[in-house]
């Protein structure tokens, strides 16, 4: 081997895409059922101070509603792209397991919270505009030395930011830590949030730890 070869090794891959399978009719119309929901505070926030930040609706199935099958359906499929052709993880199926309206209002924001009980997560966007407030995704590794670079790259970044667009979606592993900037726009940001977990038989026969899950939502 006469160069160097480098490897991005045990990354969490991101996926991000915009919907073009979500008309902006369709879009119009998940907004007018998103504004007709109550919300609350996030229990994964941990400041008392509750009147800064983004809430969730109080329906935590909200993917569910007959109304909106369609896009469980636009969701889950564009996550079986990733699985199967980026993780390679063709042996296994997810499923929803909760969906929530995240609700900004100008001047709010998010703590830096992770998703529990999950493997992935995905957001999709449905009314943003600019300045509602970008998604920032963040190690919170415990490095020994902060060594700042001349040039940030895949290799030595430890955070990354994304500006929302409508229709946009995004996956990630629900382990990663993550936050709402503030919105500084004049108008409410909406986004539809959602917890997958793979189904079936996980891990080798002959482990002590394998395990077969079914009918998760029963």
């Amino acid at each position: 081997m006469n160069s160097a070869e480098i490897y991005p090794l045990f990354s969490k891959p991101t996926y991000v895409k915009i919907l073009d399978s979500v008309s902006e009719e369709e879009l119009l119309n998940i907004k007018k059922i998103i504004e007709n929901n109550d919300y609350q505070k996030s229990t994964n926030y941990n400041s008392s101070d509750s009147t800064k930040f983004s809430e969730i609706s109080t329906d935590l199935n909200f993917l569910d509603k007959s109304d909106l099958l369609f896009l469980k359906k636009v969701l889950t499929d564009e996550f079986y792209t990733f699985k199967n052709n980026i993780l390679k993880y063709h042996n296994n199926d997810f499923e929803i397991t909760t969906s929530w309206i995240s609700k900004t209002e100008p001047g709010k924001e998010s703590e830096w919270h992770q998703h529990n009980n999950c493997m992935y997560s995905g957001i999709f966007y449905v009314s943003t505009n600019q300045n509602s407030g970008d998604i920032s995704f963040e190690t919170h590794e415990n490095k020994r030395f902060q060594i700042v670079p001349t040039e940030f790259n895949i290799y030595n970044s430890t955070s990354f930011t994304f500006s929302p667009q409508n229709r946009m979606i995004i996956f990630f592993e629900s382990q990663l830590f993550h936050k709402i900037f503030k919105n500084n726009s004049d108008r409410i940001r909406y986004s539809i949030a959602f917890n997958l977990i793979p189904v079936g038989k996980i891990g080798s026969k002959n482990s002590d730890s394998f395990c077969n899950l079914t009918n998760v939502k029963k």
